[in-house]
């Protein structure tokens, strides 16, 4: 076996400064393998085995010291499926309540909403359009006063363009008229 001296020049892994590497014995040989740097090394006998466990550090060191290498922290466990399973039912738990909350919310505002569109939307159409007696009375006296102030020709205009609309549109009010 090797002692302690020869260990603690092997590169900075010994037990002065917290890394304890293990030794596996194997049919074949041994492995000594140190976890918190992922360096290891094989051979027949223990001697041999730390000998390239030895190398293998030296050479980890000399890449991490040129290359600048993150340290090495923990090794992260996998993601269970049990663990991934419960965190989404979790995530879908939360979000199917979330949603419930936002449509009661909906629900029970539902006719202010409808209050404010209809307030909103009158307040867009004035007042005297809203009147019938504008539609029955003053409606049309104020298109008549327009048609009779038109000159000639433009009246004769008008009557041409509206002739033809009503002729092109004939077709298309048949197709849709209600059979009875």
């Amino acid at each position: 076996m090797m002692d302690n001296n020869t260990k603690q020049g092997s590169g900075g892994a010994s037990p002065a400064n917290g890394f304890h590497p293990i030794i596996i014995g194997r049919d074949d040989g041994f492995c000594v393998h140190l976890a918190e740097l992922n360096v290891s090394g094989e051979g027949k006998t223990v001697e041999e085995a730390y000998r390239a466990y030895t190398a293998n550090l030296v050479a980890f060191e000399q890449r991490r010291s040129t290359y600048g290498l993150a340290t090495v922290g923990p090794q992260y466990a996998p993601v269970r499926k049990a663990a991934l399973w419960r965190e989404l039912s979790l995530f879908f738990t939360k979000t199917a309540i979330a949603a419930a909350a936002v449509i009661i919310v909906v629900v029970v505002l539902l006719p202010n909403i409808g209050a404010a569109v209809r307030h909103q939307v009158s307040a867009m159409v004035p007042a005297t359009l809203k009147d019938p007696l504008y539609w029955m009375v003053q409606f049309p006296t104020k298109v008549n006063g327009r048609l009779d102030r038109m000159a000639p020709a433009d009246a004769e205009q008008m009557n041409k363009e509206w002739s033809k609309l009503i002729d092109r549109s004939t077709p298309v009010l048949r197709a849709l008229k209600c059979p009875n």
